[in-house]
């Protein structure tokens, strides 16, 4: 990796969809599902208090999109109805306590307590 952002990070992620009754004008019912994955480690940088310091991360999030609805003809009107939900999840980590980039002794505790809690 070179400079101060870099990544070796893998997404992966799906949509799969249903469609019950589909050739039925009057009612169509729809239900999806789309599964997202991101993971690797990845190199970032935070200014505090005067310094730049440079945390390795290994990223590990997790998001899961459900939807259904429905939609149809009633007369002259077509209708349409989606409702979804998302659940995310983010477990990612600072592996250690980030390198100096331009390093001012006075300001290590400070940082220390931000990566150490």
């Amino acid at each position: 990796m070179t400079g101060l952002h870099g990544y070796n990070t893998r997404t992966e992620f799906g949509d799969f969809d249903l469609t019950l009754l589909p050739k039925n004008e009057l009612v169509r019912l729809t239900f999806g599902y789309s599964p997202e994955r991101y993971s690797g480690p990845y190199y970032t940088n935070y200014h505090l208090g005067g310094n730049e310091f440079q945390p390795l991360v290994n990223a590990r999030t997790r998001a899961n999109d459900i939807r259904f609805g429905a939609d149809g003809k009633l007369g002259k009107v077509d209708w349409t109805f989606m409702q979804g939900f998302r659940r995310f999840r983010d477990d990612s980590t600072v592996d250690t306590i980030p390198a100096f980039i331009n390093p001012n002794p006075t300001n290590t505790s400070a940082l220390y307590r931000l990566f150490a809690d």
